[in-house]
């Protein structure tokens, strides 16, 4: 796999026109020595504290140019930056990865790869569990442009980040057409919005969204993700209006929509009066339907340091945020509850309550069975 991002490394400076390229925790040089016997045109750069290596790497490259700290390389003055499993080791990689990414000159590409997820290799810090490069480079307007299982490849576009949203769509199996479809043409209609699209989804459909929404705390620089289920229609300026709501003081928020059975809306708690169409006001409630909630970056910002990091030794790490409850309702009786309302809990204990939009009319699909008897009346509620 190493020798795999080697050959990717002078493949993109080879294929992109790079000629000054700078190696952060270079060590014995396999990238640069690589990028030299491919080319005698390449100005290259490296860091490396470890005086050693670096006294080494010089005499095989004397017309490298190699320092021993961060503060004297380059950074300003190259096109491309590898930093390759080196994040990890540093106690602070992200002032560190911030400064860096904020030096460099729009245009210049970053190959990256980090592995705080592995604890057990000697020298990686296990306080950097859970935290990946992807936050502070989309801050200082980077964007990436290629995976390749851990290996990123990234490209500073703009000065400054702009306010993005994601649309999560978390399931345990596939996602219907009709949501599909309101996805799709949202992405059309709002295309000027800059939106990321997130589709992920596991047997257990909280796991699939603590995955989620921890991947993008750690992953992303956006402000909002609105959370959809594989089940839910919605036109376009149903998830706009959501979003601001979500940036315009209530970061905790979602869309109301009927249950399967239509017996009742998929909330839980009490509130007065509810009406749903245009102009309505959002209402406070006990709990969120997760099925199409939006949620602002500062409620993560609060809750995450207060969770346990799950599963810290993979990829897929997260923070229990959603999970299903045990807990004695105000009868004394035991309820078995869902992990819209754990989330509601959580949030609501550091200070953000949560919020239904009545003037969103979203839908849900169900499954009915249609038969001579009911046909009729089906076909005109249908209608209606």
């Amino acid at each position: 796999m190493r020798q795999d991002w080697t050959k990717a490394i002078v493949y993109v400076a080879q294929t992109q026109a790079i000629t000054r390229v700078l190696d952060i925790g270079c060590g014995a040089g396999h990238d640069l020595l690589a990028l030299r016997a491919a080319s005698d045109h390449f100005d290259l750069y490296g860091v490396e504290p470890n005086q050693s290596l670096r006294t080494a790497l010089a005499a095989q490259l004397p017309d490298a140019q190699l320092v021993g700290e961060i503060v004297r390389a380059p950074v300003d003055a190259v096109d491309m930056i590898v930093c390759i499993d080196v994040l990890e080791h540093l106690p602070d990689p992200e002032s560190f990865l911030t400064d860096v990414a904020r030096r460099a000159r729009i245009g210049t590409l970053m190959l990256e790869a980090t592995a705080t997820h592995d604890a057990g290799t000697p020298l990686h810090l296990t306080s950097n569990r859970g935290w990946q490069a992807g936050r502070a480079l989309e801050r200082a307007g980077w964007e990436r442009l290629q995976t390749s299982g851990r290996l990123h490849v990234w490209q500073r576009l703009r000065e400054a980040v702009e306010p993005r949203a994601t649309l999560m769509i978390c399931a345990n199996g596939s996602v219907s057409l009709p949501t599909m479809r309101s996805v799709l043409t949202m992405k059309d209609a709002l295309a000027d919005q800059r939106w990321r699209v997130y589709m992920g989804g596991e047997a257990g459909i909280h796991r699939s969204r603590n995955i989620a929404a921890s991947s993008w705390w750690r992953e992303t620089a956006d402000d909002v993700f609105v959370m959809v289920d594989s089940d839910i229609t919605f036109q376009p300026w149903d998830i706009d209006h959501l979003v601001n709501r979500c940036r315009n003081g209530y970061p905790v928020i979602c869309g109301a929509y009927a249950k399967r059975d239509a017996s009742n809306v998929a909330l839980r708690g009490k509130w007065g009066e509810l009406y749903f169409g245009p102009g309505q006001e959002p209402v406070e409630i006990d709990s969120v339907a997760t099925g199409f909630l939006a949620v602002h970056r500062s409620v993560l910002d609060a809750i995450i340091p207060s969770l346990p990091l799950c599963h810290a030794m993979t990829e897929f790490a997260f923070w229990p945020m959603f999970d299903f409850l045990t807990l004695k309702n105000e009868q004394g009786d035991w309820e078995h509850l869902s992990e819209d309302y754990a989330f509601s809990k959580i949030a609501r204990e550091h200070g953000f309550p949560s919020y239904v939009d009545p003037s969103i009319i979203i839908g849900h699909l169900g499954t009915l069975e249609i038969n001579v008897r009911n046909m009729t009346g089906i076909h005109a509620a249908l209608k209606g």
